[in-house]
C-alpha cells in the first residue's frame, strides 16, 4: 500500500470592515493627541486611513494564500 498525500491550501483573509474602521479610529485619536491636531482625528482622516488598511490587507492576503510573503521577515 502507498501512501496518499493530501495538500491543504490555506486562504488567508484581510480583517473585517468593521475592525478595520475600529483599528484606524483608535490609530488617529491617538495620533491627533500626541500631535495636538484635532483634525487628524476627523471622520475624513479615520475612513481614509481605513480604505488606505482595507486595500493594503486584502493584497497581503491574497498574496500570502498564493504563497507569496511581501516582506523580507518570512522564514
Amino acid at each position: 500500500m502507498g501512501l496518499k498525500t493530501t495538500t491543504v491550501t490555506t486562504e488567508y483573509m484581510a480583517p473585517g470592515e468593521r475592525q478595520l474602521q475600529d483599528f484606524a479610529a483608535a490609530v488617529c485619536a491617538d495620533w491627533s493627541v500626541r500631535q495636538n491636531n484635532a483634525g487628524m482625528n476627523s471622520r475624513e482622516s479615520i475612513n481614509g486611513l481605513a480604505n488606505f488598511l482595507k486595500v493594503l490587507t486584502r493584497i497581503q492576503a491574497k498574496a500570502m494564500t498564493r504563497g507569496v510573503w511581501l516582506d523580507d521577515n518570512h522564514e
